[in-house]
């Protein structure tokens, strides 16, 4: 297990400096009529989605099912629906094809899932919610800009 995640580790360290190193480019596309008035929408919810998906089993991650799956999904749609250049489609809409190809395959192959099975805890949803909302404030207030030199509140 320890080798996987570093294998993984590498891979997205690698699509991070692969992804540092492009140009912007012209836009692929000029995304949704109004789109970024959802952007942080579905922002919080990808991070709520995250959230569950690492902690026991509560009402969020057993109605979701595949809440990690479904927050990539999320994030990357966040990404894309305020257009985006050649790049960015190519990033975001990679993770978004990923994610949406793996929950068909997963719901294909799928048993009794243990999340179905474990009782769940409301303690768990709002422990979610407000680690999500802790992350989104910080995200929102530098950590994005500084991590990624693009503050989540410019308009491009």
């Amino acid at each position: 297990m320890g080798l996987y995640s570093l294998v993984s580790l590498l891979g997205f360290v690698a699509i991070v400096w692969g992804y540092s190193l492009t140009q912007p480019s012209a836009y692929v596309f000029n995304g949704v009529e109004n789109g970024r008035s959802f952007i942080p929408w579905l922002m919080v919810l990808a991070l709520v989605l995250l959230c569950a998906s690492q902690l026991p089993t509560g009402y969020i991650k057993r109605t979701a099912r595949h809440p990690m799956l479904l927050a990539v999904a999320l994030w990357s749609v966040a990404h894309l629906v305020d257009g985006a250049d050649l790049p960015q489609a190519a990033l975001f809409g990679s993770f978004l094809l990923y994610s949406l190809v793996d929950l068909i395959a997963v719901a294909r192959r799928e048993k009794a899932d243990q999340n179905l099975v474990q009782t769940p805890h409301w303690r768990n949803d709002l422990f979610s919610v407000l680690v999500a909302g802790l992350v989104y404030a910080m995200l929102v207030n530098g950590v994005h800009e500084w991590l990624f030199s693009v503050s989540p509140l410019v308009l491009t």
